[in-house]
């Protein structure tokens, strides 16, 4: 994906602007879909199988993106069945990014606690050494792929070599999750859940009336407990007791009433926002490395060469 820019100008002769346009576009969806999918990952699925939808997705994708070549289709130009292709393979490779952003790490962490726990029962040192040596052979494969692709000339090639690395690793995770044994952890429950719940049960109490003191008996607390700010006064509703039912009656309803910790977090989510916006400009930079920083490399070393 880092030398699309170069496919698209080359290839499908599409100028440096309308080239850039695409990839920025598949970058911004590949960041924003890590969020959708946290949701999932957290209340529905698990992580397990989030990581194992996001191989199955990234490698019909890539399968897709190497029958979108020419070559492949055996064709002179670039029509219409190409470019659906294309498409459909650059939204498949990104959800596969961001699915296996939200789940990779913790189903690592996962995998690690249960390592962890199996060698101090069956009194084994575990040294972390068949980790280490995975890294490394990563690393070696990673470096190597990227000094040898760019001297293939066919694309569809280059595509090929992925999409087949990539559904071989699948075909390997699948055989080695399926023959291990392991209690895999379910739909832990997702923060966002949480967040909705509050604003749907401020929502619902918007015609109740806060008391002035924020940290009386009229507001649930929790095992953990916090007390209430005045920022974002209006959620402060949602931890809102109210004196018409018994306070275990109103706590089965969970879109109905939030503890204090639950309104808290939320504020605490709501006061990032001002941060995560002036992230953008770091997208901004970030989208130059691999568009315009890319052409501008091709043409340097075109004209060294020529010279």
């Amino acid at each position: 994906m880092w030398v699309m820019q170069t496919y698209l100008t080359t290839v499908w002769g599409l100028s440096v602007s309308h080239a850039a346009g695409i990839i920025n576009v598949w970058n911004g969806l590949t960041f924003f879909l890590p969020i959708p999918f946290a949701f999932f990952a957290d209340s529905f699925f698990g992580n397990f199988y989030m990581l194992m939808f996001s191989c199955f997705v990234d490698a019909i994708g890539l399968g897709f993106l190497t029958l979108s070549t020419r070559q492949s289709l055996g064709s002179e130009s670039i029509g219409g069945t190409q470019k659906a292709l294309f498409y459909i393979a650059l939204a498949l490779i990104a959800a596969g990014l961001a699915s296996r952003s939200v789940s990779q790490v913790q189903f690592f962490k996962e995998q690690e606690e249960e390592t962890t726990h199996s060698n101090k029962e069956e009194g084994n040192c575990d040294c972390g050494l068949g980790q280490k040596l995975t890294c490394c052979v990563m690393a070696i494969v990673i470096i190597i792929c990227s000094l040898v692709l760019p001297f293939i000339p066919s694309w569809s090639v280059r595509f090929g070599i992925p999409a087949i690395c990539s559904l071989l690793l699948l075909l390997i995770f699948l055989i080695g999750q399926f023959c291990h044994s392991s209690q895999r952890k379910g739909p832990q429950g997702s923060p966002l859940t949480t967040i909705l719940r509050v604003f749907v049960a401020a929502i619902s109490k918007k015609s109740e009336k806060l008391p002035e003191d924020h940290n009386t008996e009229s507001f649930y607390q929790s095992d953990d407990h916090v007390e209430l700010t005045h920022w974002f006064r209006f959620l402060n509703k949602a931890a809102r007791i109210l004196p018409t039912a018994s306070i275990e009656e109103q706590k089965k309803n969970k879109w109905h009433l939030c503890s204090v910790k639950e309104v808290e977090d939320t504020k605490v989510c709501l006061r990032m926002t001002p941060l995560c916006i002036t992230l953008v400009l770091c997208g901004l930079v970030f989208s130059l490395g691999n568009t315009y920083f890319l052409e501008q490399a091709n043409h340097f070393f075109g004209n060294l060469f020529y010279l």
